[in-house]
Protein backbone atom coordinates (compact mmCIF):
# COMPACT_ATOMS: atom_id res chain seq x y z
CA UNK A 1 0.00 0.00 0.00
CA UNK A 2 2.80 2.72 0.81
CA UNK A 3 4.36 1.41 -3.01
CA UNK A 4 1.08 2.43 -4.46
CA UNK A 5 0.37 5.77 -2.36
CA UNK A 6 3.73 6.76 -3.47
CA UNK A 7 2.88 5.94 -7.14
CA UNK A 8 -0.31 7.76 -7.21
CA UNK A 9 0.96 10.99 -5.34
CA UNK A 10 -1.46 10.20 -2.27
CA UNK A 11 -0.89 9.04 1.29
CA UNK A 12 -1.72 4.85 3.03
CA UNK A 13 -4.78 6.03 4.00
CA UNK A 14 -6.11 7.21 1.10
CA UNK A 15 -5.46 4.15 -0.83
CA UNK A 16 -6.76 2.07 2.24
CA UNK A 17 -10.15 4.37 1.60
CA UNK A 18 -10.06 3.38 -2.18
CA UNK A 19 -9.82 -0.44 -1.77
CA UNK A 20 -12.13 -0.77 1.27
CA UNK A 21 -14.90 1.79 0.76
CA UNK A 22 -14.52 3.45 3.72
CA UNK A 23 -13.96 7.15 3.00
CA UNK A 24 -15.30 9.19 -0.23
CA UNK A 25 -12.27 9.77 -2.29
CA UNK A 26 -12.69 12.85 -5.42
CA UNK A 27 -13.15 10.39 -9.00
CA UNK A 28 -9.44 11.77 -9.95
CA UNK A 29 -7.89 10.61 -7.05
CA UNK A 30 -9.50 7.67 -7.11
CA UNK A 31 -8.31 7.32 -10.92
CA UNK A 32 -4.74 7.81 -10.22
CA UNK A 33 -4.70 5.30 -7.10
CA UNK A 34 -6.57 2.62 -9.50
CA UNK A 35 -4.09 3.07 -12.33
CA UNK A 36 -1.01 2.92 -9.52
CA UNK A 37 -2.55 -0.63 -8.49
CA UNK A 38 -2.76 -1.96 -11.87
CA UNK A 39 0.83 -0.52 -12.47
CA UNK A 40 2.01 -2.37 -9.76
CA UNK A 41 0.30 -5.66 -9.97
CA UNK A 42 -1.19 -4.98 -6.45
CA UNK A 43 -2.94 -8.12 -5.28
CA UNK A 44 -6.66 -6.80 -4.85
CA UNK A 45 -6.91 -5.21 -8.19
CA UNK A 46 -9.78 -7.43 -8.93
CA UNK A 47 -11.32 -5.14 -6.51
CA UNK A 48 -9.67 -2.15 -7.88
CA UNK A 49 -11.43 -2.64 -11.16
CA UNK A 50 -14.53 -3.40 -10.00
CA UNK A 51 -14.28 0.32 -7.84
CA UNK A 52 -12.94 1.73 -10.57
CA UNK A 53 -16.43 0.94 -12.52
CA UNK A 54 -18.43 2.15 -9.95
CA UNK A 55 -19.44 -1.81 -9.29
CA UNK A 56 -18.45 -4.04 -6.78
CA UNK A 57 -20.49 -6.70 -7.73
CA UNK A 58 -21.37 -7.47 -4.08
CA UNK A 59 -24.51 -8.23 -2.49
CA UNK A 60 -24.95 -8.46 1.34
CA UNK A 61 -27.15 -11.34 3.63
CA UNK A 62 -28.00 -10.06 7.05
CA UNK A 63 -29.97 -12.76 9.18
CA UNK A 64 -29.22 -13.92 12.60
CA UNK A 65 -26.71 -17.18 12.52
CA UNK A 66 -29.07 -18.59 15.48
CA UNK A 67 -28.65 -22.57 15.05
CA UNK A 68 -31.73 -23.44 12.84
CA UNK A 69 -30.96 -25.74 9.83
CA UNK A 70 -33.68 -23.31 8.00
CA UNK A 71 -31.24 -20.31 8.01
CA UNK A 72 -28.86 -22.50 6.49
CA UNK A 73 -30.55 -23.84 3.56
CA UNK A 74 -31.49 -19.89 2.91
CA UNK A 75 -28.02 -19.14 2.77
CA UNK A 76 -27.22 -21.55 0.73
CA UNK A 77 -29.94 -20.73 -2.20
CA UNK A 78 -29.03 -17.00 -2.12
CA UNK A 79 -25.21 -18.03 -2.41
CA UNK A 80 -26.19 -19.95 -5.39
CA UNK A 81 -28.22 -17.74 -7.13
CA UNK A 82 -25.52 -15.16 -6.74
CA UNK A 83 -23.22 -16.55 -8.09
CA UNK A 84 -25.22 -17.75 -10.93
CA UNK A 85 -25.64 -14.03 -11.66
CA UNK A 86 -21.75 -13.24 -11.12
CA UNK A 87 -22.39 -11.93 -7.65
CA UNK A 88 -20.49 -11.72 -4.47
CA UNK A 89 -22.14 -12.54 -1.17
CA UNK A 90 -21.12 -10.85 1.94
CA UNK A 91 -22.85 -12.05 4.78
CA UNK A 92 -23.27 -10.70 8.53
CA UNK A 93 -24.94 -11.97 11.75
CA UNK A 94 -27.55 -9.10 13.23
CA UNK A 95 -27.81 -11.21 16.14
CA UNK A 96 -31.47 -10.45 15.72
CA UNK A 97 -30.63 -7.45 17.97
CA UNK A 98 -31.71 -3.64 16.19
CA UNK A 99 -28.35 -1.71 17.45
CA UNK A 100 -25.94 -4.59 16.44
CA UNK A 101 -27.93 -4.96 12.94
CA UNK A 102 -27.48 -1.72 12.17
CA UNK A 103 -23.64 -1.13 12.86
CA UNK A 104 -23.55 -4.72 10.35
CA UNK A 105 -25.48 -3.24 7.85
CA UNK A 106 -23.70 0.55 8.18
CA UNK A 107 -20.56 -1.33 7.10
CA UNK A 108 -22.30 -3.38 4.28
CA UNK A 109 -23.02 0.03 2.71
CA UNK A 110 -19.61 1.20 3.35
CA UNK A 111 -18.20 -1.59 1.22
CA UNK A 112 -20.01 -0.60 -1.45
CA UNK A 113 -22.64 -3.49 -1.72
CA UNK A 114 -24.86 -3.47 -4.88
CA UNK A 115 -27.87 -5.15 -2.83
CA UNK A 116 -29.12 -6.48 0.24
CA UNK A 117 -31.35 -9.22 1.25
CA UNK A 118 -32.13 -9.15 5.00
CA UNK A 119 -34.54 -11.12 7.67
CA UNK A 120 -35.51 -8.13 9.64
CA UNK A 121 -34.30 -7.99 13.78
CA UNK A 122 -37.43 -7.19 15.68
CA UNK A 123 -37.48 -3.45 15.85
CA UNK A 124 -35.19 -2.84 13.00
CA UNK A 125 -37.66 -0.02 12.09
CA UNK A 126 -36.08 2.38 14.35
CA UNK A 127 -32.54 2.17 13.53
CA UNK A 128 -31.94 -0.48 10.19
CA UNK A 129 -34.83 0.75 7.90
CA UNK A 130 -34.35 4.71 7.91
CA UNK A 131 -30.40 3.80 7.39
CA UNK A 132 -31.94 2.01 4.44
CA UNK A 133 -34.21 4.57 2.88
CA UNK A 134 -31.03 6.96 3.03
CA UNK A 135 -28.86 5.19 0.67
CA UNK A 136 -29.87 4.42 -3.25
CA UNK A 137 -29.40 0.40 -2.70
CA UNK A 138 -32.35 -2.25 -3.60
CA UNK A 139 -33.38 -4.56 -0.80
CA UNK A 140 -35.20 -7.40 -0.35
CA UNK A 141 -37.14 -8.51 3.10
CA UNK A 142 -36.51 -12.16 3.27
CA UNK A 143 -39.12 -14.71 5.60
CA UNK A 144 -40.22 -12.05 8.16
CA UNK A 145 -42.47 -9.74 6.43
CA UNK A 146 -43.33 -6.45 6.99
CA UNK A 147 -46.51 -4.26 6.48
CA UNK A 148 -44.29 -1.89 4.25
CA UNK A 149 -44.23 -1.32 0.16
CA UNK A 150 -40.99 -3.20 -0.39
CA UNK A 151 -39.92 -6.72 -2.21
CA UNK A 152 -40.54 -9.01 0.13
CA UNK A 153 -40.18 -13.28 0.04
CA UNK A 154 -41.86 -15.14 2.72
CA UNK A 155 -43.65 -18.15 3.55
CA UNK A 156 -47.52 -18.82 4.16
CA UNK A 157 -47.34 -19.25 8.01
CA UNK A 158 -50.91 -18.60 9.12
CA UNK A 159 -52.17 -21.39 6.34
CA UNK A 160 -49.27 -23.70 6.84
CA UNK A 161 -49.79 -23.74 10.59
CA UNK A 162 -53.27 -24.12 10.46
CA UNK A 163 -53.37 -27.10 8.60
CA UNK A 164 -50.77 -28.83 11.28
CA UNK A 165 -53.23 -28.10 13.93
CA UNK A 166 -56.09 -28.93 11.90
CA UNK A 167 -54.26 -32.57 10.87
CA UNK A 168 -54.29 -33.17 14.71
CA UNK A 169 -57.61 -32.31 15.77
CA UNK A 170 -59.18 -34.17 13.12
CA UNK A 171 -56.98 -37.37 14.44
CA UNK A 172 -59.37 -36.50 18.12
CA UNK A 173 -56.98 -34.48 19.78
CA UNK A 174 -58.10 -31.46 22.10
CA UNK A 175 -55.19 -30.51 23.69
CA UNK A 176 -52.73 -28.92 21.28
CA UNK A 177 -49.73 -26.85 22.49
CA UNK A 178 -47.89 -24.71 20.67
CA UNK A 179 -44.34 -23.42 21.24
CA UNK A 180 -44.10 -20.42 19.04
CA UNK A 181 -41.40 -18.25 18.05
CA UNK A 182 -40.16 -14.33 20.02
CA UNK A 183 -42.90 -12.33 20.49
CA UNK A 184 -43.68 -9.38 17.99
CA UNK A 185 -41.75 -11.37 15.15
CA UNK A 186 -44.43 -11.16 12.20
CA UNK A 187 -43.56 -15.25 11.64
CA UNK A 188 -44.73 -15.88 15.17
CA UNK A 189 -47.98 -14.37 15.17
CA UNK A 190 -48.53 -15.61 11.46
CA UNK A 191 -48.02 -19.06 13.14
CA UNK A 192 -49.81 -18.12 16.21
CA UNK A 193 -52.93 -16.68 14.36
CA UNK A 194 -52.76 -20.16 12.70
CA UNK A 195 -52.94 -21.84 15.70
CA UNK A 196 -56.04 -20.19 16.64
CA UNK A 197 -57.54 -20.29 13.32
CA UNK A 198 -57.39 -24.36 13.46
CA UNK A 199 -59.35 -24.24 16.62
CA UNK A 200 -61.82 -21.92 15.50
CA UNK A 201 -62.53 -23.81 12.26
CA UNK A 202 -62.99 -26.62 14.86
CA UNK A 203 -65.66 -24.90 17.19
CA UNK A 204 -63.00 -24.88 19.88
CA UNK A 205 -61.39 -22.36 22.27
CA UNK A 206 -57.34 -22.70 21.93
CA UNK A 207 -56.51 -22.94 25.89
CA UNK A 208 -54.01 -19.97 26.29
CA UNK A 209 -51.99 -22.12 28.76
CA UNK A 210 -50.67 -24.40 26.23
CA UNK A 211 -49.04 -21.69 24.34
CA UNK A 212 -45.80 -20.76 25.38
CA UNK A 213 -42.96 -18.57 23.43
CA UNK A 214 -40.05 -20.37 22.52
CA UNK A 215 -37.47 -17.16 22.35
CA UNK A 216 -36.49 -18.54 18.34
CA UNK A 217 -33.61 -19.88 19.44
CA UNK A 218 -33.77 -23.60 17.73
Amino acid sequence: MSAVAKAAGVSVSTVSHVVNGTRLVTPETRKRVIHAMDLLGFEHHAAARSLSAGSTRTIGLALTAASNPYWSELVVGIDVEASRSGLDLMIVDTRDDPRHEARVIANLLAHHIEGLVIAPALGWRDLTLPLLREHPIPYVLVDRLQDLRVDQVGVENENSSAALVDHLLQLGHRRVGMVAGMKGLSTSEERRAGFLLAHRRHGLEADPRLMVEGLSTS
